[in-house]
């Protein structure tokens, strides 16, 4: 209230037009509340201001059902995922009709009202927002705060009265309904009966569910801000001038002037554990865990912004979906938390702590420095001012703690203090001690500085040296359940010490962890820490502890083995909790790779862990929590209550961006032709530890797995094909509980111009086009080159005719004049001119012979169009020298043939000619001829008496070449020829020559 009192009359009005936080006063869901046990100051507390990039002068915080929170004020509308505060000034391309908001409300459909200091209202659904004002039948002037009840309907209070969105339409309330005309409407709630609250400054109304018309409570109010109901149903009003307090109403009875908070609210909210929290105007934050015991205005908590909060001056407060409480401030935003690591807060100065259970709980903190011994009972705080500068402890068989010290060595038993001088010899400053440790019997060791080991017995020091015991500066001591001692000594050795002998293990023996820092365990295994990690000593052999997962275990300066058979360690980075059923399976297999967690700054833990040489800086306490000391102070976890969030996290894409221009996210993304790099942004709704969300994605078409992405909130691909994606992306809390379901979005990438379907066809249509003109002009090359070839076989043929005819026929036929000559001077009837004349005659069949050969050669080169015409001729030639008679078919449309195929056709039609006349006794010969357009077809046959079966099987006469020559011509034009039977008589010979080789191209081809 001295605040408030001291407040200026502009600060004044300022908060007297400041909104509630909402309405939601019955926020169940199944996450865990703050532990009521705890102080404020045992809770995770963070504050963001603006150089977090936090609004400041917040006045309302709502939180929608897809996980965001929305926080509005004077500086504009923020939403938050727990990471990055983001500004809105316009929605889906509608802007806001103000950047002054003063009222926010999420409803069960998800839809998020707002309401601005202009008078104004929007809602926003789907991403799309729509405004209402004045017109809408909305009073026209600052929006205090809206509410849902029980039958979906919303209501908005201003400071010109009571309006209800019934349908599609806004409505006044006035007098009708009870409610007085432009009355302000301060307070709006709905509890759990349904009933809604309405209040002005001085007025307070409620509308039972059902009816229609207000009704006065009688009570008077002192400028009311916020009605909630606590878990014994009564209600409780909040207000700015006055105090909080329950109101004395039929159901609720009188109200004790000790049930009143003095001091002045905005906003309060009862948490799920029913703990009331109370935003104050000036004093920070106030909270009472147990509202519902005697007398609760003597047990309040307070916390200022000496505390750390952002600001004394309050506004807004919720609690979201998994029990974490929220407050806007003026100056920024406040969340309190659960945290699993309770720190403990210890005066200033203490450094280099050793910890040591006591009784019933309690635990001990020495520290070398010049501060006094810690006895920690409860949440109290007891110094010993005598016992300081202490860096070692040993608790012996009867329960008593021995700590060595400046002046001496102290024994603490049954809440007393003795002290044990030191021995003659050691100087004060001398009171350096390494080790501490018993002797089996009752006394004990102590390795003091530079004095080495000195026994302590029966009230009695001895200077006496333990047998077997190895000389230089112990760094860490343990005494196993067998009786065996353990000692390290610098800079890497172990030693056991057992039956006054000492067995040394060397480096390549030991647990390989470089300086040994920490040493213990429970039964016949020993666990050994030290600058390179953890080894573990079990059935007379060391085997160095690896960390699942790829990760490491750090430099390790204290352990514990507890009652429950956790192995928890202090490492550079944290806490660690190596649970019992993973200790089972490394002693059961120690190259098991072990899975544990880590508590760090997140959960609580005040600094960082405390590396100092000291021998105990981790300890198991009575009740079973675990104590850790920091350079920070010290904290301690319980591990039977840790904390686990249930809920997994709502997963949103947040952001997409193609080469530097933003996108909306959707169902479907249609990215611009070319392309070049995609960057999807993405968010987790869990506003626990944001910082412990991981994700993991996937774009489907790229990625043949899923990517972990750790922590990182953006996925970038680049040069990404045409075609069509899918991605997706899943996200879990911190306590690993995954969302499968995730989110997802198709992506659609359009070809260029030149890799559509269109384009490739006509590619490859252009391509056959260029490959049938290369084909034409390659045919035009090579039946120019035949051509040649051709006109240059007929130039040789006709040269050769020539020198034959000029030469060889010439002679022949000069002999033979002048054989015949010689003859006609021979008498007639001379024997010897007969057989002359025979030779003649031979010789004249052999001269004519040759020049129907040189008449062959001397073939024109040109194509040949009177092929039917040829054969004809051969045909009636030889129809006129033998019996049988000719028969010449011709179908088809006659072509053009090419020169080469129309000697080699013509050859074996005049060979299959000459023998049909000659050789087969027929009487008729017939030559068939079909001009085809796939194929030349020649076929000859006859009447006769047919191929003997030897000769058709050996396609050859003994000692005639006819049929081979027939064969070989035909192979040379790539014909099928046939020799066959006819089914009576005769034989047949039938040529087939593709038309592609048989027509020549000035035919058409």
């Amino acid at each position: 209230m001295a605040a408030l009192r001291r407040l200026t009359p502009l600060w004044m009005r300022f908060i007297l037009h400041c909104c509630i936080a909402g309405a939601g006063l019955l926020f169940a869901l199944n996450a865990h509340a703050l532990d009521r046990e705890r102080n404020l100051a045992q809770l995770h507390h963070t504050a963001w201001t603006a150089r977090d990039g936090a609004p400041s002068q917040v006045r309302a915080l709502a939180q929608t059902s897809d996980g965001y929170l929305w926080i509005g004020g004077a500086t504009g509308l923020f939403r938050f995922d727990g990471v990055t505060f983001e500004r809105y000034d316009s929605i889906g391309g509608s802007q806001l009709p103000s950047p002054n908001v003063t009222a926010l409300l999420a409803t069960r459909e998800g839809d998020l009202w707002i309401g601005f200091r202009n008078g104004a209202v929007a809602c926003l659904r789907d991403k799309t927002l729509q405004v209402y004002s004045g017109k809408d039948e909305l009073p026209p002037d600052i929006v205090f705060g809206f509410a849902q009840d029980h039958d979906g309907a919303i209501w908005a209070g201003t400071a010109r009265g009571l309006a209800v969105r019934e349908g599609k339409r806004w409505k006044t309330v006035g007098v009708v309904q009870g409610f007085p005309e432009g009355e302000r409407a301060r307070v709006l709630g709905v509890d759990r009966t349904g009933t809604l609250w309405a209040a002005g400054i001085e007025k307070l109304l409620f509308l039972p569910r059902g009816e229609q018309v207000f009704r006065d409570t009688g009570q008077r109010l002192n400028d009311a801000a916020q009605i909630a109901q606590d878990a014994a149903g009564r209600h409780w009003i909040a207000e700015t001038a006055r105090a909080v307090r329950p109101l004395a109403l039929a159901s609720s009875g009188r109200v004790g002037k000790d049930e009143e908070i003095w001091v002045g609210s905005q906003a309060i909210t009862f948490d799920r554990d029913g703990g009331l929290w109370i935003a104050t105007v000036g004093d920070g934050l106030r909270r009472i865990s147990h509202p519902e015991q005697p007398k609760p205005a003597s047990r309040v908590e307070v916390f200022t912004q000496a505390n750390g909060l952002s600001s004394d001056l309050l506004i807004a407060a919720l609690e979201d979906r998994e029990g974490n409480l929220w407050f806007g401030s003026d100056k920024g935003v406040d969340r309190f938390r659960h945290g699993d690591v309770v720190p403990v807060s210890i005066p200033g100065g203490h450094a280099g702590f050793t910890l040591m259970a006591g009784e019933g709980g309690d635990i001990w903190a020495a520290s070398f420095s010049a501060r006094p011994l810690l006895q920690i009972r409860g949440n109290a705080v007891i110094p010993h001012a005598q016992v300081v500068n202490i860096d070692s402890a040993y608790r012996d068989p009867v329960g008593a703690i021995w700590w060595p010290g400046y002046v001496g060595l102290w024994r603490y038993y049954q809440d007393r203090f003795v002290l044990m001088p030191w021995p003659a010899g050691v100087r004060g400053g001398d009171w350096f001690l390494h080790t501490l440790h018993g002797d089996g019997n009752g006394g004990l060791w102590a390795d003091i500085g530079g004095h080495g080991f000195k026994h302590f017995r029966d009230g009695k020091w001895e200077d006496t040296t333990p047998g077997g015991y190895p000389a230089g500066a112990t760094s860490a001591v343990f005494e196993d359940t067998q009786g065996r001692v353990w000692l390290s000594t610098l800079p890497d050795r172990l030693h056991r010490i057992e039956g006054g002998k000492t067995h040394t293990y060397t480096s390549e023996q030991g647990p390989q962890v470089g300086r040994v820092m920490a040493i213990g365990g429970r039964g016949p295994h020993l666990w050994v820490a030290g600058e390179l990690g953890l080894a573990l000593y079990h059935q007379g052999r060391f085997s160095k502890i690896v960390a699942a997962k790829n990760d490491t275990l750090g430099s390790i300066s204290g352990l514990v083995e507890t009652a429950s058979g956790d192995l928890w360690l202090s490492d550079v980075q944290g806490a660690i909790r190596i649970p019992a059923a993973e200790v089972s399976q490394v002693l059961a297999n120690p190259t098991h790779p072990v899975r544990y967690r880590r508590f760090d700054y997140l959960d609580g833990l005040p600094g960082a862990p405390q590396m100092a040489p000291t021998n105990f800086t981790v300890a198991e306490a009575s009740d079973g929590r675990v104590w850790f000391a920091t350079d920070n102070g010290l904290a301690w976890i319980d591990p039977n209550r840790l904390h686990h969030n249930p809920l997994p996290p709502p997963v949103y894409l947040h952001a997409v961006e193609v080469d530097g221009r933003p996108f909306l996210p959707g169902a479907l993304l249609q990215l611009p032709v070319g392309a070049q790099q995609l960057r999807i942004a993405y968010a987790a709704l869990s506003l626990s530890i944001p910082e412990r969300v991981r994700f993991r994605y996937r774009l489907e078409g790229v990625d043949q797995g899923w990517q972990d992405a750790g922590t990182r909130r953006e996925a970038i691909y680049t040069n990404l094909r045409p075609g069509h994606y899918r991605f997706r992306v899943l996200a879990a809390n911190e306590d690993g509980v995954w969302n499968t379901q995730g989110a997802a979005m198709e992506i659609q990438i359009p070809p260029p111009f030149y890799l559509t379907s269109w384009f490739l066809t006509l590619c490859v249509l252009v391509g056959a086009g260029l490959l049938w003109l290369i084909y034409l002009r390659r045919l035009r090359v090579m039946e120019a080159r035949l051509q040649a070839r051709l006109a240059e076989r007929h130039l040789e043929r006709e040269r050769i005719a020539r020198e034959l005819h000029d030469t060889l026929l010439q002679g022949i036929q000069s002999l033979i004049l002048r054989f015949q000559a010689a003859i006609e001077k021979l008498p007639v009837k001379e024997p010897a001119r007969i057989a002359m004349e025979g030779a003649l005659e031979r010789a004249d069949d052999v001269l004519s012979e040759g020049r129907d050969r040189v008449q062959g050669l001397r073939a024109a080169a040109a194509p040949v169009s009177d092929f039917p015409q040829a054969l004809a001729s051969v045909g009636a030639d030889l129809m006129h020298d033998a019996a049988p008679n000719f028969q010449m078919r011709v179908e088809g449309t006659q072509r053009p043939l090419d020169p080469l195929v129309h000697d080699e056709m013509f050859g074996i039609g005049r060979e299959a000619l000459i023998n049909a006349f000659n050789h087969a006794q027929a009487g008729t010969v017939t030559l068939e001829l079909h001009y085809g357009a796939k194929a030349l077809r020649l076929c000859i046959s006859d009447d006769g008496r047919g191929i003997a079966t030897e000769v058709l099987a050996a396609g050859v006469r003994p000692g005639h070449w006819g049929l081979a020559g027939m064969r070989e011509r035909a192979a040379r034009i790539g014909a099928t020829l046939a020799f066959r039977n006819g089914v009576a008589t005769g034989t047949e010979v039938e040529l087939h020559v593709p038309a592609k080789i048989t027509y020549s191209q000035a035919s058409g081809r």
